[in-house]
């Protein structure tokens, strides 16, 4: 299953290559739930979306190395707000399960 989810993934993504187009996956496996709490999965989709752009925009910069000078994460509130932010920049996005 994870290999065909990977093509579709490659394929969304290759639909334009000015990156206006976004292409995340959630990988759920009933042997790691202790991983797949909410704010795990929504961090995941926000860190692949970032993943894909040359740089990284002002929201998520900023979240980023705000947290990294004081050493700590940010809290579940910051991911979950971050997402859409994210989201929005793209033209469309495409998130596979």
């Amino acid at each position: 299953m994870a290999y065909v989810r990977s093509i579709v993934v490659n394929h969304l993504q290759s639909i334009t290559k000015d990156g206006s187009v976004a292409a995340a996956w959630i990988n759920c496996n009933y042997k790691q739930k202790t991983k797949q709490a909410f704010v795990n999965l929504i961090g995941n989709l926000l860190k692949q979306l970032v993943q894909v752009r040359p740089a990284i925009l002002g929201s998520v910069n900023r979240l980023y190395y705000g947290h990294c000078k004081r050493g700590i994460k940010p809290t579940d509130d910051e991911i979950t707000q971050a997402l859409p932010s994210e989201i929005r920049s793209y033209s469309k996005t495409f998130i596979v399960e």
